[in-house]
């Protein structure tokens, strides 16, 4: 991540990507409640590399960035390895729908996360 907003560090995904493009994403990848409980919202200040968040927060604004890029081929090393098993279930569910198109490669430490 970083240095910027929370919507500026989405938007490397999708320079042109609008609000609801960015609350989409968000949501997909389970950042939006976290997002949005912050009193500036996607308007949050991050620090560089994204160090005033938690592990499983930057994963899954970076699960963001690639979300809204809505691309053929999507990659994701060891992306899901700070998040609880609740919510990698159902971010993993949310992420399938929304790249039922493209090739996905996941590459996990826990055999859940790519069992299907």
């Amino acid at each position: 991540l970083f240095t910027g907003t929370i919507a500026e560090n989405i938007r490397y995904g999708k320079e042109d990507a609008s609000h609801k493009d960015l609350h989409q994403a968000a949501d997909v990848a389970q950042a939006k409640d976290f997002i949005e409980s912050r009193e500036e919202g996607f308007a949050t200040h991050l620090a560089e590399g994204g160090s005033n968040l938690s592990g499983g927060q930057k994963q899954r604004l970076s699960i963001a960035r690639a979300v809204i890029k809505n691309t053929d081929i999507y990659i994701f090393d060891d992306s899901f390895s700070a998040l609880d098993y609740r919510t990698d279930a159902i971010l993993r569910r949310r992420l399938k729908e929304v790249t039922q198109n493209a090739t996905v490669l996941i590459v996990a430490q826990r055999v859940g996360t790519i069992m299907d």
